[in-house]
């Protein structure tokens, strides 16, 4: 008798808490509009279309890997651009005076006028090519 009397508690329970719960769901507005990609579940999407062919799936992995690189690109171009705009030193550039010119004119004659050596190349197994 007094499991019955549980029984019956928890039924009335139950029942209230339903009636609550939809009570409260009445007063609410939002009903979400949900679409169905014409796609979806139909098997008509890009990858289930590649996966019928291996050279198909090959041109798709292809494709992302190439789209990919591309962003990962951009991003390295976009984060240059905003470190260099960060740069703003811009040295000024003299020409060198006329002394220190005819210097460089003089060594650059004697080099030339030096005969260059001919440097032989060591061979892979240690010994030179006189021996």
């Amino acid at each position: 008798d007094m499991m019955q009397d549980q029984e019956k508690a928890q039924l009335k329970k139950d029942a209230l808490r339903q009636n609550i719960e939809e009570q409260e769901m009445k007063d609410c507005s939002f009903k979400p509009s949900i679409t169905v990609s014409k796609h979806y579940g139909s098997g008509q999407g890009k990858l289930s279309e590649a996966l019928k062919d291996p050279q198909r799936y090959k041109n798709y992995v292809q494709d992302i890997q190439k789209k990919r690189l591309e962003k990962k690109r951009q991003m390295q171009q976009e984060t240059l651009k905003d470190e260099l705009r960060e740069c703003v030193f811009t040295p000024e550039v003299h020409e060198a005076p006329k002394w220190i010119q005819t210097i460089a004119e003089s060594v650059k004659i004697m080099k030339s006028q030096i005969p260059k050596k001919t440097e032989e190349k060591p061979r892979r197994d240690g010994f030179s090519a006189e021996e």
